[in-house]
């Protein structure tokens, strides 16, 4: 068989017309994965240091262009105006060779420094906690400007009973139903983003 982790990228490789392709999403164990909770989400609040009356938001993905980092940045810089106290933490590895995996990361730290977004925004870097992180947020954001294959992080928020907004492009489009099981937006659009 060829197995395909969504029917997005199933169409991608134009597979229907071999007998073998099949699709099948990648699963996780609800229960498993809640269990790997060790933090209260308090304890997490206090290692970032935002209070427990502050908005916290985030998106798990490594620093690559296409995961929308940069869209993510300036929906804070908008979302701000109305709660200054907002956090958004980037949960991800920080790419460590010369590449543009690098030069993009690089980036992103430029457009926080001058809009003055320090204090709104916190880079995590690599975090072997991540399910304690996303269990401490109100809202995960998954912001890709390309398809996303699957987005595997939004069914883990989402067993966390997480509000998730997401870009409706690629395999989100088939873990979230629009309005019921989360909110769903065009890519690379911040002003919608903050909206949502």
């Amino acid at each position: 068989k060829i197995i395909c982790i969504s029917r997005s990228v199933y169409k991608v490789f134009e597979l229907n017309y071999l007998s073998n392709a099949q699709v099948i999403y990648n699963p996780i164990d609800v229960e498993e994965y809640r269990s790997r909770i060790n933090k209260d989400p308090i304890v997490v609040r206090q290692e970032f240091q935002v209070d427990e009356f502050s908005p916290l938001i985030g998106m798990v993905g490594n620093f690559q262009e296409w995961k929308g980092h940069i869209v993510l940045v300036r929906a804070v810089d908008l979302l701000r105006k109305d709660w200054p106290g907002i956090v958004c933490i980037l949960i991800g590895a920080i790419p460590t060779k010369n590449s543009d995996d690098l030069k993009y990361f690089k980036k992103v730290e430029s457009i926080i420094n001058k809009r003055n977004l320090q204090e709104n925004i916190i880079i995590t870097g690599f975090r072997k906690d991540v399910p304690d992180l996303i269990n401490a947020l109100e809202v995960q954001l998954h912001c890709s400007v390309t398809p996303e294959p699957f987005g595997r992080v939004l069914i883990e928020g989402m067993s966390l009973m997480k509000a998730v907004i997401s870009t409706n492009i690629g395999g989100p489009c088939e873990i979230i139903e629009d309005g019921v099981s989360g909110v769903l937006i065009p890519p690379g659009d911040s002003a919608v983003l903050a909206r949502a």
